[in-house]
């Protein structure tokens, strides 16, 4: 399994605050998100949370430094190479809903398969009984030949999620992946990050749910773009 990691990354934008022009959504840091770990990282709207996400998953270009997963640096790769790495190595549930709306549940799940064909690192995985598995696992196999427009805020979320394990990722980074869900399916979601961290995955959550605290391995709160570790209160 890889291990994500950014080295010196922020985030800067041009944004009038006080007596400068620029504005950091996420200081300087080193942040690493380790193998077998369930991490979680909670914090108020706008404390830069979603920007470290982006930053770490390839989507956002940091203003300095360097994001690391493995020995590739994300950000010196071209379009192309860097959409085969995440799509093969880090699975992405967004805060928003971002389904094809042509495509039914199972179609959108399967999707990243169909991207970037290419040998499983384990054989012949068979992605549509995965599927199958995901859709059963996150209370969704009824539901697989809906379109996207037929489901609820939480039924989308559940697909996202499964969408985000069928290439059995190194990563999973999931924002606010609870945000949609009822207990009892948060209690779920929350038990299959869980597992799949206990299979080697580095699992990273930003979240305002207090419930995906009981699952963390190691938290940290983030206030105006600044990480802290929060240690256990024993």
């Amino acid at each position: 399994m890889l291990t994500l990691r950014g080295e010196g990354i922020s985030g800067q934008f041009i944004r009038k605050r006080k007596d400068s022009n620029v504005f950091y959504a996420v200081e300087k840091t080193d942040f690493e998100l380790p193998p077998g770990t369930m991490t979680v990282l909670s914090g108020e709207s706008g404390s830069g949370k979603s920007t470290l996400l982006h930053m770490l998953a390839g989507l956002l270009r940091p203003t300095e430094g360097k994001v690391l997963l493995g020995d590739n640096d994300l950000y010196s790769l071209d379009d192309k190479p860097l959409s085969i790495l995440r799509s093969r190595h880090i699975g992405l549930v967004p805060q928003g809903q971002t389904p094809l709306m042509a495509l039914t549940v199972k179609e959108n799940i399967l999707l990243p398969c169909t991207l970037y064909r290419q040998k499983d690192r384990d054989g012949a995985v068979d992605r549509e009984k995965l599927a199958e598995e995901l859709m059963e696992r996150t209370g969704i196999a009824d539901l697989r030949d809906v379109l996207p427009k037929e489901l609820s805020g939480g039924e989308l979320r559940r697909m996202a999620i499964a969408r985000a394990l069928i290439m059995d990722p190194d990563v999973i980074l999931a924002d606010e992946p609870t945000g949609d869900l009822d207990d009892e399916n948060t209690e779920i979601v929350l038990g299959l990050f869980k597992e799949q961290a206990g299979k080697g995955k580095a699992v990273f959550l930003v979240t305002h749910d207090r419930d995906t605290f009981a699952y963390a391995d190691r938290r940290f709160t983030m206030r105006s773009g600044k990480i802290e570790a929060v240690r256990d209160e024993a």
